[in-house]
């Protein structure tokens, strides 16, 4: 199914920021902030810690389908348990419905991965479920894939 916005469920309660870009970036994407506070997407693999996920400029009228160009102001929210986001699958990952994920920056910044893909100690960085089935083993860039936060 296509969604047409980056939270899906549970969002009400999910505080936002506004920031600069510091590259370029797609609605989904998990970021941070870099030392001049502008977003980046997350570089760390299996690192559980604090998410936020940029959203799209819906008061633009852009869709989530639209790149943010670097030095372009952008909005994320910080997710929480519960939240059902629209996000990234990192390529060289396939994962199926109810399998846990953990970040994947190694492999692509501002992804997601199959938890067991990379991580000897598995469950320690689990930060979301795949709500789908999807499998990016032979892409070459990421594909959407809906994830419940845990």
């Amino acid at each position: 199914m296509a969604y047409k916005t980056i939270i899906l469920k549970n969002g009400e309660y999910c505080p936002q920021e506004e920031a600069v870009m510091a590259e370029e970036a797609y609605p989904g994407h998990f970021v941070e902030f870099n030392s001049s506070l502008q977003f980046q997407k997350v570089a760390e693999s299996g690192a559980r810690t604090s998410l936020m996920v940029l959203i799209e400029d819906d008061l633009q009228g852009k869709k989530i389908s639209e790149a943010i160009a670097a030095s372009a102001q952008a909005r994320a929210r910080w997710v929480q348990p519960g939240t059902e986001v629209y996000a990234w699958l990192a390529k060289g990952h396939s994962v199926t419905q109810g399998d846990r994920l953990e970040l994947a920056g190694f492999e692509e910044t501002g992804c997601v991965g199959a938890a067991e893909y990379h991580s000897s100690a598995k469950g320690v960085g689990v930060i979301a479920v795949a709500k789908e089935t999807k499998d990016n083993s032979v892409g070459t860039s990421g594909a959407r894939i809906k994830i419940q936060i845990i």
